[in-house]
């Protein structure tokens, strides 16, 4: 079963659920709604769902619509953040770092570039007001890059400190 099948029926098991049984499971509802939004978000690949500006902030509706769904993605990362024995950003070369979201104390040094890719979590402020801050939010999907390859604009990134083309990356994706 893919994921967007999975969150679409999780969804729409929990509206269920909580319409039947009713009393404190109908926050269940609440629940199911995200979770049937955002199967449905990734059946259309509308990774604009949670609402991302361009800062990386989340805007106060994202907060109230997906408020059950934020707090307990938020709490299982923070979980598995917290017992993870691997490393937050690990160095491929001089000039690569690659890594998982990463909270103000775990910011090592300058980046050329901080791409956020996560289109349901807000980056914290100190990582969003640096000038190497770039937002492309997606979904996860079965190939990210071509996902990101479309949402990209290789323009802005260009113009901003890499000396790099993502748009090699990109095309030698696409030819396999």
């Amino acid at each position: 079963m893919s994921h967007q099948h999975l969150l679409t029926l999780l969804g729409l098991v929990l509206i269920g659920l909580g319409f039947f049984e009713r009393g404190w499971l109908l926050l269940a509802v609440w629940f199911g709604c995200d979770f049937l939004a955002l199967g449905i978000a990734h059946t259309r690949g509308a990774h604009r769902v949670f609402g991302k500006r361009p800062d990386g902030s989340l805007p106060f509706w994202s907060w109230l619509v997906f408020l059950p769904l934020l707090l307990y993605t938020n709490a299982v990362w923070n979980f598995l953040r917290v017992f993870s024995r691997e490393p937050a950003h690990n160095r491929l070369t001089e000039d690569l770092v690659v890594g998982r979201r990463l909270v103000p104390g775990e910011l090592d040094g300058e980046f050329a570039n901080y791409v956020d890719l996560t289109a349901e979590f807000s980056e914290p402020l100190a990582l969003r007001r640096s000038v190497a801050y770039l937002c492309f939010p997606i979904l996860d999907v079965p190939r990210p890059i071509q996902a990101l390859c479309t949402n990209l604009s290789f323009a802005s990134v260009q113009a901003k400190h890499s000396r790099y083309s993502p748009g090699k990356r990109c095309e030698a994706e696409e030819e396999s």
